[in-house]
């Protein structure tokens, strides 16, 4: 069953600040702060819920940070710049779903998580190459939980000792890139 479970608003401040403190060096810094809420339920939904005006809506972070840097330098009169840059993502608590309060077992708190990738290459008017790696530290971060198995049992079914049916989803685990490049 797809239904609309109601009314909701957000409201929130984003800001980010670039620098370069050096030739070739670029720096930044950045954050949201997002308050989001259901203002209202919609009598008569075909499912049942325990979700209340006030709750926090799925999926919206109460607030994300970032940083990085870039670099950036000619080799010599060769037409070649090599260059490297990193960032990390911080991404604080939120939840996934409508039906149960948030911070309960069948609606737990996700988020706050970290992840870090960084590039190396060089490049000219027409080539580049480079190597880079993604969630660089292996941040085993669950993004997204959908707790079929809360369900399954609250309607007193019961699954087999040691078995788990909750849809899960991760963000990907460290992924190193070799990439070449060529503009025609």
């Amino acid at each position: 069953v797809i239904e609309n479970i109601g009314d909701g608003h957000s409201a929130g401040i984003e800001a980010e600040i670039r620098a370069r403190p050096a030739p070739g060096l670029t720096l930044f810094a950045g954050g949201t702060r997002i308050k989001s809420v259901i203002d209202s339920i919609y009598p008569d939904l075909v499912s049942p819920v325990t979700t209340v005006p006030g709750q926090r809506l799925p999926f919206v972070p109460n607030y994300t940070l970032s940083g990085g840097g870039e670099w950036e330098h000619a080799l010599g009169g060769s037409g070649w710049d090599v260059f490297a840059n990193g960032t990390e993502t911080y991404t604080g608590n939120y939840t996934t779903y409508f039906q149960h309060p948030p911070g309960s077992p069948q609606n737990p708190l996700l988020g706050d998580y970290a992840i870090a990738n960084f590039r190396v290459g060089m490049h000219n008017e027409r080539w580049t190459a480079d190597l880079g790696v993604a969630n660089a530290f292996d941040r085993r971060a669950i993004v997204s939980l959908s707790p079929v198995q809360a369900l399954f049992t609250s309607y007193g079914l019961r699954l087999p000792a040691g078995a788990n049916i909750d849809d899960m989803q991760m963000w990907r685990p460290r992924t190193f890139t070799l990439t070449f490049r060529a503009k025609f």
